[in-house]
Parts: C-alpha cells; sequence; structure tokens
C-alpha cells in the first residue's frame, strides 16, 4: 500500500507546489493519481478477499458453466496486452468441458495467470494456454518463455506479498495485476476452494508452466 499513495501524494504536492502550471500538466499528475488510486482499490479489494476466505465467509456462488467457453473469454480479455508486449499467443482447448463452480473465482483464477504470463514472458517470446480434460481431471496449463524463477524462490511465489527479482522489474499500468504479491496466493486459494490445486510445474530457461487442475463430477 505504501508504494502507491507515496505516488498520489508526490504528485499532488508537485501539482501544488508550482503556481501557472498548464492544463495539460494537471491532467498528467490527475491521471497518475487515477490509476494509482485503481491500484490502491485492488490491493484493499484482494485484502478483503483473502481475509474473507481466512475466515471462511467467502460463500462460492456454485453454477454450471462451460470451462472451454470461459478460457476463450479471458484469452479474448488480455488480447490488448499481449500486442502491446508482442508476444506470440497461442491458445489449444477442448470443447464441452461442463464445469461445477464460482465462474467469477474460476475467471479470475485464469486472469492471474495469463496476466502473469503477460508480464514476465520475453518480447517476442510464447506463452501457450491449453484447457484439457482426462478421465477425472480437467487441466488448466499457462506457459511462457522468459527468464527462470530462481530455484531458491520457487516454494515462496505462493506466499503472499512474496516478490522476486522478476516482481520487481518495471510494472505496466496497464497490466491486470497489482504487484502487490497477492495473484498467486489468491489463485491458490480458488483453486482449493473447488477442490483443486495450482502448482508450478516447472520453470527453466525453455519456459514456466503453472498448472491448475479441477476435478471434474
Amino acid at each position: 500500500l505504501r508504494t502507491p499513495l507515496v505516488i498520489v501524494r508526490g504528485e499532488a504536492e508537485v501539482a501544488l507546489q508550482r503556481e501557472g502550471r498548464t492544463e495539460a500538466e494537471y491532467r498528467e499528475s490527475l491521471d497518475i493519481i487515477r490509476k494509482e488510486g485503481v491500484r490502491l482499490s485492488q490491493i484493499v479489494d484482494d485484502l478483503f478477499f483473502l481475509a474473507r476466505a481466512d475466515a471462511k465467509q467467502y460463500m462460492l456462488n456454485q453454477t454450471t458453466f462451460y470451462l472451454d467457453e470461459l478460457a476463450d473469454e479471458c484469452a479474448r480479455a488480455v488480447r490488448t496486452l499481449v500486442s502491446k508486449k508482442q508476444v506470440q499467443f497461442e491458445m489449444v482447448s477442448d470443447e464441452d468441458l461442463v464445469f461445477d463452480g464460482d465462474e467469477d473465482l474460476i475467471r479470475r483464477l485464469i486472469i492471474i495467470l495469463l496476466d502473469n504470463a503477460i508480464k514476465y514472458s520475453d518480447t517476442n517470446g510464447t506463452i501457450d494456454f491449453k484447457v484439457r480434460k482426462d478421465s477425472s481431471t480437467y487441466r488448466i496449463q499457462v506457459s511462457n518463455t522468459g527468464q527462470p524463477i530462481r530455484e531458491d524462490e520457487q516454494e515462496m511465489i505462493f506466499d503472499r506479498f512474496y516478490r522476486g527479482d522478476k516482481v520487481r522489474s518495471f510494472r505496466s499500468d496497464e497490466e491486470l495485476g497489482t504487484g502487490a504479491g497477492l495473484g498467486l496466493s489468491i489463485g491458490a486459494w480458488i483453486a482449493e476452494a473447488h477442490d483443486g490445486r495450482l502448482e508450478l510445474a516447472s520453470s527453466s530457461q525453455e519456459s514456466t508452466i503453472f498448472i491448475v487442475t479441477l476435478p471434474r463430477k
């Protein structure tokens, strides 16, 4: 929370200190304040989400939906970020993947993984998004090329507020996440709440792969 608050205060103080600023300068400061306000709101929402989850007060809104259609919707939602990063995005999905669960939460889980893959992929790299089924489970796999997660960080990436060296790199204001180190911990809770699991399958010079396993009922 400290970083966006410092930015908001700093921009406001700079805007007020000098007389005779142009309208364009004021608008630039207000736009920065607005973006950081949005980020603050997202962080607070994430904190409330985790607090309710810890207190077992978050009730799943169970519905029946098609997981493949939801995955396709999420892929379309990130296409602007994919284009800006100039990465090759490939999606493969089985069809008619009927799933019982909280559609909004599963959407959030997928977006978290896609957002991370976009942030940490190399420019002109590759992101693979696969949704498959077997006899008892659905598997959502998101992989990206780019710098691997160091071995000494891999056990900590699902810890709340943990941010490794990769995360401390430049964060674009147009990315979906907050950069606060909460995304993967929220994603892991969502998977567990659906009797599933989110795990880091591997991370090497070739690619970093996250897999969500969900039960077929």
